[in-house]
């Protein structure tokens, strides 16, 4: 886990100095698209802990089997979730990016940012 944790902190800082190279309008962009995609990471996240306490419990009590079978369903759930959340993010990139005073080309790329994402 703490390896994990570190490559996912290692990349992240490897992203934000390769878009500060690229110059403050992608700065920028970057920021709106990823104020905005921490929302949704804060439901992700809030899901992994969930499937965590279910399949857990299962495993605890000795049930193999039944831990097996949440796991499938729970994924099938969270691959569900996740597939609705980016057709939100889609939707709402070019409305949320308008609410903040910049410029249309900084508008744009965090659009496109948030439809990457």
């Amino acid at each position: 886990m703490v390896c994990n944790e570190l490559l996912w902190a290692l990349g992240t800082t490897a992203f934000v100095f390769l878009y500060a190279k690229k110059g403050t309008d992608v700065m920028q962009a970057y920021n709106i698209s990823n104020t905005t995609a921490n929302l949704f990471y804060t439901i992700f996240a809030a899901m992994s802990i969930g499937i965590q306490i279910l399949v857990g419990k299962k495993l605890g009590e000795n049930n193999i089997e039944e831990a097996k079978e949440n796991a499938g369903k729970l994924i099938l759930l969270g691959t569900m979730i996740s597939f609705v959340s980016g057709i939100i993010l889609i939707s709402i990139a070019p409305f949320v990016s308008r609410l903040y005073n910049t410029t249309d080309e900084i508008t744009n790329l965090s659009i496109q940012f948030m439809r990457i994402v």
